[in-house]
């Protein structure tokens, strides 16, 4: 279960770019070109964690910076408040946003089919760090891997055709929040591969529902399973902000709803600008700025942890000039739009569709 497993997360820096076009952070070669990229936002490391994993203050920086309760907040919808400072750029679109995750961790590693011990902030922990395993796509060789950025460090949300409105900073004082989201939470798998000498390891990590790998790999060992975590940052003004109330919906576990802006491409390669799992009754979206979206009803057709599959759609829909509440109806969940109904051919929960 994913309560049961322990999950450590060091986050160095949040960071967002006016630079523009910028094909990709492979072109960034050197500290100088890194440095005129980008706006470092954030002024302190933290470390989020499921549970203490030490009691030393001196070199816990979980406890230091009370990653306990900043997990929680992580994970449960709301938003963890990230300590950060004005950018030097006062004015103007955002084109890029960036997450420099030191190192992720997740508990129940296993070797030879022993539990393992690894090392995660300078403390010992039994799991694995999983951070070199999910910096490049599964079966990219070494060679290669030279030639293209990282997955992880940073996590990279570019912004795309559509999506221009959604990272804007004005002249105003109003207060502006940089708001940074990606999939974790029920986008786990255990993945398993075999070294050279013939030890099997066994880690916790993101589900290869986009990037799947298969042993052995072009990498060699097989064992890089990056690009499964996709990024989505925005800015919004919370003076002129929106609730949107979602009706209509039945509870599930594997269905979605996700609001795009009405202008977006490649909505299957992206994040949607906000998105929340489909409970009875009213599913409220907070903090949407003025302008045209597209709600879609999604699915886990696979059972992989994303709710690739897009059952329904509605018609493009305005939000106002906030502050206030928008309603809007779109049926969603156990018993709607089943897979059967819409030709899919996935193994939906009995009963749950």
């Amino acid at each position: 279960r994913y309560s049961e497993i322990f999950i450590y997360m060091d986050i160095g820096e949040l960071c967002i770019s006016s630079r523009n076009p910028l094909s990709d952070l492979a072109e960034i070669d050197s500290a100088d070109a890194s440095e005129k990229m980008w706006d470092v936002v954030s002024t302190e490391r933290q470390v989020y964690c499921s549970q203490p994993y030490g009691i030393d203050f001196d070199i816990n920086t979980c406890l230091d910076t009370g990653g306990v309760i900043n997990f929680q907040e992580f994970m449960n919808g709301r938003g963890a408040v990230f300590p950060s400072r004005d950018v030097s750029t006062p004015i103007g679109n955002f084109w890029h946003a960036g997450v420099f995750v030191r190192g992720i961790a997740f508990g129940y590693g296993r070797l030879n089919g022993a539990l393992t011990t690894d090392t995660f902030d300078n403390n010992d922990i039994i799991g694995s760090n999983i951070t070199p395993l999910i910096q490049y796509d599964p079966n990219v060789d070494e060679v290669t891997q030279q030639l293209l950025p990282a997955q992880w460090f940073p996590l990279h949300h570019k912004v795309l055709p559509g999506q221009e409105t959604s990272m804007l900073l004005d002249y105003s004082f109003q207060r502006a929040v940089l708001e940074i989201r990606f999939n974790i939470k029920e986008n786990l798998m255990v993945h398993s591969f075999r070294y050279a000498n013939d030890d099997v390891q066994a880690v916790v990590a993101f589900s290869d529902w986009r990037r799947g790998h298969a042993e052995p790999g072009s990498d060699d060992l097989g064992i890089n399973m990056g690009g499964n975590v996709l990024t989505r940052a925005r800015i919004y003004y919370p003076s002129i902000a929106t609730e949107l109330h979602l009706n209509g919906g039945v509870e599930s576990d594997r269905h979605y709803y996700a609001l795009y802006l009405s202008g977006e491409e490649a909505k299957d390669e992206n994040l949607p600008i906000a998105a929340t799992p489909v409970r009875n009754g009213s599913n409220k979206v907070d903090n949407l700025m003025p302008g045209s979206y597209v709600i879609q009803c999604r699915y886990d057709c696979n059972h992989d942890g994303y709710p690739e599959t897009v059952l329904s759609e509605d018609n493009t829909f305005e939000i106002a000039t906030g502050p206030g509440i928008a309603s809007r109806s779109m049926p969603c969940g156990c018993g709607i739009n089943s897979p059967a109904s819409l030709s899919l051919t996935c193994d939906a929960d009995p009963g749950c569709y």
